[in-house]
């Protein structure tokens, strides 16, 4: 599949870029509702496109939780986005795990579709902007000292029906 443009001889090819991360936050008290709250905000430049959308997730010491702070053109915060400010916020739940959660990975994507995935079990993030890897937060909660750290396990699934017959399209559902 080839294509052109006449009217705009410069393809964007080029994935967007973080330029700095910064935490409102980086003691959280789990016992406080009001401080559970924490803010995430980026700088981010692409060439051509502008940027499209974009994610930084940290993970629990333990590694069993996760948390992600999504930015979009509709988490703008300021300068344009091609070069821009980009916040987005995230309220950690009570019984979040406790200790030290840090930066797991990192995804950025412009208009145009580009991107840069860097994930710390196979990236260094301090390749992508120096720093990175040490951006972290602590939480703690001096009200209860328990966590839910035990994903759900499914009891039980069953299907209505084990045999489908697609010749006949009222069957395709189960």
């Amino acid at each position: 599949f080839r294509s052109s443009n006449a009217s705009s001889p410069s393809a964007d090819t080029t994935a967007p870029t973080l330029g700095s991360a910064a935490l409102s936050s980086t003691a959280i008290d789990l016992g406080k509702p009001e401080a559970r709250r924490i803010a995430l905000t980026v700088t981010i430049q692409d060439d051509l496109s502008g940027f499209g959308y974009g994610s930084i997730t940290f993970r629990s010491p333990s590694g069993a939780q996760s948390q992600f702070f999504s930015f979009s053109p509709f988490t703008f915060r300021s300068g344009n986005l091609l070069n821009g400010s980009f916040t987005a916020s995230i309220e950690l739940n009570p019984y979040a795990e406790q200790g030290l959660w840090t930066v797991s990975s990192v995804n950025l994507q412009d208009k145009a579709g580009n991107s840069r995935f860097l994930d710390t079990l196979y990236s260094n993030l301090n390749s992508l902007l120096p720093g990175l890897a040490s951006l972290s937060f602590q939480t703690s909660n001096a009200a209860s000292p328990f966590a839910d750290t035990t994903a759900p396990t499914l009891g039980s699934a069953a299907l209505s029906s084990t045999a489908i017959d697609l010749s006949k399209p009222e069957a395709r559902r189960i």
